[in-house]
């Protein structure tokens, strides 16, 4: 069984006050930017199905990211876990099977 990655609401409202902060310029950094293009691409994933789930592979994650290190293909979803843990997608079963849902809107 996977673990899933459980934040208190006192963790949820710190990271997105740090994303909230990285969009404004406040802070120097490109996690905010990863978050949100993966948002925003398995949200245009997911709107092409008739029950609005996807299930992108990894790599296809890191290349909508615009990143060139193909070989941490674990870090799509890396941030898929944070987009979870913050509450803004929703991803059930394991593998090729996973389907991840969008369940609201970006807000950072």
């Amino acid at each position: 069984m996977i673990k899933k990655k459980v934040l208190t609401q006192e963790q949820i409202a710190e990271k997105l006050d740090y994303l909230r902060k990285q969009r404004d310029g406040l802070i120097v950094g490109d996690y905010r930017n990863y978050l949100y293009n993966l948002y925003m691409y398995l949200k245009e994933r997911c709107s092409e199905t008739e029950d609005g789930s996807c299930n992108p592979y990894p790599w296809q994650m890191l290349v909508a990211l615009g990143r060139d290190d193909l070989h941490k293909s674990y870090l799509g979803y890396t941030y898929c876990d944070d987009l979870e843990a913050l509450g803004y997608i929703k991803m059930q079963g394991y593998g090729k099977d996973k389907k991840i849902f969008i369940i609201k809107n970006i807000d950072f």
